[in-house]
Protein backbone atom coordinates (compact mmCIF):
# COMPACT_ATOMS: atom_id res chain seq x y z
CA UNK A 1 0.00 0.00 0.00
CA UNK A 2 1.35 3.60 -0.74
CA UNK A 3 2.69 5.28 1.93
CA UNK A 4 0.56 8.17 1.80
CA UNK A 5 -2.72 6.03 1.53
CA UNK A 6 -0.82 4.16 4.53
CA UNK A 7 -1.12 7.45 6.55
CA UNK A 8 -4.41 8.93 5.42
CA UNK A 9 -6.16 5.47 6.51
CA UNK A 10 -3.84 5.66 9.85
CA UNK A 11 -5.67 9.67 10.41
CA UNK A 12 -9.08 8.34 9.92
CA UNK A 13 -8.65 5.33 12.33
CA UNK A 14 -7.39 7.46 14.60
CA UNK A 15 -9.80 10.42 14.30
CA UNK A 16 -12.44 7.85 14.45
CA UNK A 17 -11.39 6.17 18.20
CA UNK A 18 -10.88 9.53 19.58
CA UNK A 19 -14.10 10.82 18.47
CA UNK A 20 -15.35 6.93 19.66
CA UNK A 21 -14.46 8.31 23.41
CA UNK A 22 -17.61 10.40 23.28
CA UNK A 23 -19.82 9.55 20.53
CA UNK A 24 -21.31 6.84 19.07
CA UNK A 25 -20.47 6.03 15.28
CA UNK A 26 -23.89 6.81 14.20
CA UNK A 27 -23.38 10.45 15.55
CA UNK A 28 -20.14 10.82 14.24
CA UNK A 29 -20.12 13.17 10.90
CA UNK A 30 -17.45 13.31 8.09
CA UNK A 31 -17.28 16.54 8.44
CA UNK A 32 -16.37 16.02 12.19
CA UNK A 33 -13.92 12.84 11.55
CA UNK A 34 -11.99 14.85 8.74
CA UNK A 35 -11.78 17.76 10.73
CA UNK A 36 -10.17 15.57 13.55
CA UNK A 37 -7.77 14.01 11.22
CA UNK A 38 -7.05 17.22 9.21
CA UNK A 39 -8.23 15.43 5.92
CA UNK A 40 -10.50 17.32 3.62
CA UNK A 41 -13.93 15.38 3.17
CA UNK A 42 -12.39 14.57 -0.59
CA UNK A 43 -10.13 12.36 0.54
CA UNK A 44 -11.91 10.65 2.71
CA UNK A 45 -14.39 9.53 0.12
CA UNK A 46 -11.59 8.17 -1.79
CA UNK A 47 -10.90 5.72 0.35
CA UNK A 48 -14.18 4.98 1.96
CA UNK A 49 -18.42 5.74 1.07
CA UNK A 50 -18.95 5.69 4.90
CA UNK A 51 -17.72 6.26 8.27
CA UNK A 52 -18.46 2.76 9.56
CA UNK A 53 -16.03 1.15 6.19
CA UNK A 54 -13.38 2.40 8.64
CA UNK A 55 -14.69 0.17 10.89
CA UNK A 56 -15.08 -2.59 9.11
CA UNK A 57 -11.44 -2.34 7.86
CA UNK A 58 -9.89 -2.29 11.11
CA UNK A 59 -12.07 -5.45 11.70
CA UNK A 60 -10.73 -7.34 8.79
CA UNK A 61 -7.07 -6.44 9.77
CA UNK A 62 -7.69 -8.10 13.20
CA UNK A 63 -8.76 -10.84 11.65
CA UNK A 64 -6.01 -11.29 9.04
CA UNK A 65 -3.63 -10.37 11.80
CA UNK A 66 -5.23 -13.25 13.89
CA UNK A 67 -5.28 -15.87 10.86
CA UNK A 68 -1.35 -15.32 9.55
CA UNK A 69 0.29 -15.23 13.29
CA UNK A 70 -1.97 -18.54 14.04
CA UNK A 71 -1.32 -19.80 10.86
CA UNK A 72 -2.92 -23.28 11.89
CA UNK A 73 0.34 -24.27 13.89
CA UNK A 74 -1.39 -24.15 17.13
CA UNK A 75 -3.25 -27.25 19.13
CA UNK A 76 -2.66 -25.49 22.59
CA UNK A 77 -5.02 -23.11 23.87
CA UNK A 78 -2.21 -21.57 26.24
CA UNK A 79 -0.21 -20.84 22.65
CA UNK A 80 -3.25 -19.63 20.95
CA UNK A 81 -4.01 -17.37 23.87
CA UNK A 82 -0.89 -15.96 23.99
CA UNK A 83 -0.55 -15.22 19.94
CA UNK A 84 -4.32 -13.33 20.49
CA UNK A 85 -3.34 -11.39 23.98
CA UNK A 86 -0.53 -10.16 21.40
CA UNK A 87 -2.60 -9.30 18.63
CA UNK A 88 -4.81 -7.08 20.89
CA UNK A 89 -2.26 -5.20 22.52
CA UNK A 90 -0.49 -4.24 18.83
CA UNK A 91 -4.50 -2.35 18.38
CA UNK A 92 -4.26 -1.47 21.81
CA UNK A 93 -5.86 2.14 21.63
CA UNK A 94 -8.24 1.61 19.49
CA UNK A 95 -9.41 -1.74 20.86
CA UNK A 96 -9.14 0.51 24.63
CA UNK A 97 -11.28 3.17 23.52
CA UNK A 98 -13.98 0.48 22.36
CA UNK A 99 -14.27 -1.21 25.40
CA UNK A 100 -14.33 1.55 27.24
CA UNK A 101 -17.64 3.12 26.24
CA UNK A 102 -20.55 1.07 26.65
CA UNK A 103 -22.39 2.82 23.82
CA UNK A 104 -20.01 0.44 21.47
CA UNK A 105 -20.95 -3.20 23.04
CA UNK A 106 -22.69 -3.29 19.65
CA UNK A 107 -19.00 -3.06 18.44
CA UNK A 108 -17.00 -4.75 20.71
CA UNK A 109 -19.40 -7.63 20.28
CA UNK A 110 -18.60 -7.72 16.23
CA UNK A 111 -14.88 -7.94 17.28
CA UNK A 112 -15.52 -10.48 19.56
CA UNK A 113 -17.24 -12.28 17.20
CA UNK A 114 -14.63 -12.04 14.32
CA UNK A 115 -12.16 -13.56 16.63
CA UNK A 116 -14.19 -16.60 17.05
CA UNK A 117 -14.79 -16.92 13.51
CA UNK A 118 -10.87 -16.03 12.96
CA UNK A 119 -9.84 -18.67 15.67
CA UNK A 120 -11.89 -21.42 14.25
CA UNK A 121 -10.25 -21.00 11.31
CA UNK A 122 -7.45 -21.47 12.49
CA UNK A 123 -6.89 -24.21 15.12
CA UNK A 124 -5.87 -27.18 14.72
CA UNK A 125 -8.40 -29.27 16.74
CA UNK A 126 -9.67 -32.45 14.93
CA UNK A 127 -13.00 -32.44 17.34
CA UNK A 128 -15.92 -29.70 15.93
CA UNK A 129 -17.25 -29.59 19.24
CA UNK A 130 -14.01 -29.40 21.37
CA UNK A 131 -12.52 -27.18 19.11
CA UNK A 132 -15.93 -24.26 18.80
CA UNK A 133 -15.81 -24.01 22.96
CA UNK A 134 -12.08 -23.50 23.42
CA UNK A 135 -12.40 -20.72 20.58
CA UNK A 136 -15.96 -19.43 22.57
CA UNK A 137 -13.85 -19.48 25.86
CA UNK A 138 -10.73 -17.87 24.04
CA UNK A 139 -12.76 -14.94 22.39
CA UNK A 140 -14.91 -14.46 24.82
CA UNK A 141 -12.36 -14.59 27.74
CA UNK A 142 -9.64 -12.70 26.40
CA UNK A 143 -12.01 -9.43 25.22
CA UNK A 144 -14.00 -9.62 28.56
CA UNK A 145 -10.70 -9.60 30.46
CA UNK A 146 -9.40 -6.56 28.76
CA UNK A 147 -12.76 -4.90 29.16
CA UNK A 148 -12.07 -5.34 33.00
CA UNK A 149 -8.79 -4.24 32.85
CA UNK A 150 -10.03 -1.51 30.84
CA UNK A 151 -12.26 -0.47 33.39
CA UNK A 152 -9.92 -0.73 36.26
CA UNK A 153 -7.79 2.02 34.81
CA UNK A 154 -5.21 -0.69 34.34
CA UNK A 155 -4.92 -0.88 37.90
CA UNK A 156 -5.30 -4.99 38.13
CA UNK A 157 -2.01 -6.46 38.06
CA UNK A 158 -0.26 -9.50 38.99
CA UNK A 159 0.31 -8.69 42.42
CA UNK A 160 -3.02 -7.50 43.26
CA UNK A 161 -4.89 -10.67 41.76
CA UNK A 162 -5.43 -13.33 44.76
Amino acid sequence: MDKRVLQTKTALRQSLFDLLENQTLDKISVVDLCQNAAISRRTFYIHYRKISDIFDEYQYEIYETVVNNLNHSHNAPQSLIETVDRILKSNFVGFRQLCLNNAHYKLVQRLEELLLVSLNDSLNIQNEQQKYLVNVYISSGLIKSYITWFKSNGRITGSNIK
